[in-house]
């Protein structure tokens, strides 16, 4: 849909323990230009590790490589949430 690479980042607090401080997105329109990612954004404050978004359209063959605008996210394993990826200018 946004015609970009995504990234989900975490970010850890340090010691000790290593909390979970947010989970942060970039994109980038083209992969072999590695200055071309945005500034990481976050989009979940404090949460658990290993956040994913898999795409939920099957005539799409979505999958965690391929989204279009509606996504599933999950957090250690767990879906309870969507992800909504927006152009710039697109309204929700």
């Amino acid at each position: 849909h946004i015609n970009r690479y995504v990234i989900l980042l975490n970010h850890a607090k340090g010691p000790p323990g290593y909390a979970q401080e947010g989970i942060y997105v970039t994109f980038n329109p083209d992969i072999s230009d590695p200055l071309g990612w945005t500034k990481p954004v976050k989009i979940f404050r404090d949460g658990l590790w290993y956040p994913q978004v898999i795409g939920i359209d099957s005539t799409r063959q979505e999958t965690d490589k391929l989204a279009g605008r509606v996504a599933r996210f999950f957090m250690q394993g767990v879906s309870e949430w969507e992800i909504l990826f927006l152009n710039p200018g697109e309204s929700p």
